[in-house]
């Protein structure tokens, strides 16, 4: 019996270091890291599973359930419960930021830790699946039937895109061409299908055209063969020479072409060739996040583009055998049950200071459900608790705008009831004479 409280303690022991590493961890890597490497991993599910086999195992063994033993099985049960608890609220609960202008209201808030996001579309059938993407992913799924498999690889900071020319080796072909306007010139790169968007037509790059009534320029390449292009008007080099609409031409570097109000310049072209990716300290340039697509027996190097502009993550479109792939790594958007109205915003300064001291907002929680409202004033230290969601002040964005932030705790009412009970276990082990404490005093 004593060795089964050993090792039940031994393992406790082990549990309250791992949380102690992925709080330094969070500190200083970020909570997706923590997740990564502790409160996500096999070892630490294990672990917590089998502190909870021992204690039951203790409570039984020990007859704790006995009149006499009493206080001591309110501890066990305690710890059973906020163990139960935890598991719950990690599985089946999700926390995020919801953005609220003043006078206004929201029901749509941002994931706060990020959630890989798959839409695939082939002939009239759709499919979605997601789950959560914490860097250093390897999932095996299934998409129409079929085996899916993805596997993350290198996340490059600022990335900087380079060409490289590789024959026999990849069978796919690359382009690198600028894009000149009177005031400016931009730089693309491209090794699948895309498509650039201008005011008056579209380029494309190995696709067709989606509307072919509009204006376009289409650059096409055949494995072992030239780039190509074709257009559906007529278009004139820098060298004056006239290349006709829906006629096919061989695309050359260092030339001109004259498409409507720009010029394109291919500078670099490969009908075999590869992309490779480096982070740089140029906040201009967008990070990628690059993975490994496996799909009915077809192997693809994805490389997902940050899109802040537009969508908070990483995106990518793309397909494999008439299977149309949309991927996204980040925030996942999770509709609420109800609307939060920011009706004031108030930021509270230090007395003869411009330092913030704190900051708070009256709110109105509209449960258009239940037909229920509530007004309050949400402060740092004092949320606002909602069935099993918990609203926190945590910071602003702009003087009529704040941040919230949504817990969403299935699991709580467990954890709570099992703080409470071992409270009650400390409070009945000082006050019952029969406990060990007392003994040990009266000793």
């Amino acid at each position: 019996m004593q060795k089964l409280i050993k090792i039940t303690f031994l393992f406790i022991i082990v549990l309250i270091i791992s949380i102690a590493f992925a709080t330094f961890i969070e500190n200083s890597d970020g909570a997706d890291e923590a997740w990564k490497l502790i409160y996500d991993s096999v070892w630490f599910e294990v672990l917590s599973f089998s502190i909870v086999i021992l204690l039951i195992a203790n409570i039984l063994k020990s007859q704790m359930y006995k009149k006499e033993k009493l206080v001591i099985f309110v501890f066990h049960f305690a710890l059973i419960l906020i163990f139960i608890g935890a598991f719950i609220g990690k599985h089946y609960g999700f926390s995020g930021i919801l953005h609220v202008s003043q006078n206004s209201s929201a029901n749509v808030m941002e994931s706060k830790y990020n959630y890989f996001i798959i839409k695939a579309k082939k002939a009239d059938k759709t499919e979605e699946l997601s789950f959560k993407g914490v860097n250093g992913f390897k999932k095996e799924l299934s998409l129409f039937g079929k085996p899916l498999k993805i596997t993350d690889k290198i996340i490059y900071k600022n990335a900087k895109k380079t060409l490289h020319v590789t024959p026999g080796k990849t069978r796919r072909g690359v382009i690198a061409f600028e894009i000149l306007t009177e005031d400016k010139r931009k730089k693309y790169l491209f090794d699948n299908p895309a498509k650039i968007e201008q005011k008056d037509f579209d380029i494309y790059f190995n696709m067709e055209p989606a509307d072919e009534s509009r204006p376009y320029f289409k650059i096409v390449v055949e494995i072992g063969k030239m780039m190509h292009f074709v257009s559906n008007f007529d278009i004139v080099s820098n060298f004056e020479e006239v290349y006709k609409k829906d006629t096919s031409y061989e695309i050359h570097p260092g030339i001109l072409y004259k498409v409507k109000d720009i010029q394109i310049l291919a500078s670099i072209m490969a009908p075999e060739g590869e992309i490779s990716y480096k982070g740089t300290d140029n906040p201009m340039n967008e990070s990628v996040f690059t993975m490994n697509v496996n799909y009915d027996a077809i192997n693809k190097d994805v490389a997902l583009i940050e899109k802040q502009k537009y969508v908070s993550g990483f995106k990518k479109d793309f397909s494999i055998n008439h299977t149309d792939f949309s991927l996204k790594w980040g925030p996942k958007h999770i509709k609420l049950p109800f609307e939060l109205e920011l009706k004031r915003f108030d930021i509270i300064n230090y007395p003869g200071s411009k330092d913030v001291a704190s900051y708070e907002s009256k709110v109105k929680l509209i449960d258009v459900k239940n037909n229920k409202t509530i007004e309050t004033t949400i402060k740092i230290n004092e949320p606002l608790s909602f069935g099993n969601y918990t609203i926190f002040q945590t910071k602003y964005d702009r003087h009529d705008s704040t941040l919230f932030d949504v817990n969403y705790n299935p699991g709580k009412w467990f954890v709570y009831i099992g703080y409470f009970l071992l409270t009650l276990g400390l409070i009945l082990n000082l006050t019952n004479p029969n406990s060990r404490f007392r003994k040990l005093i009266a000793s």
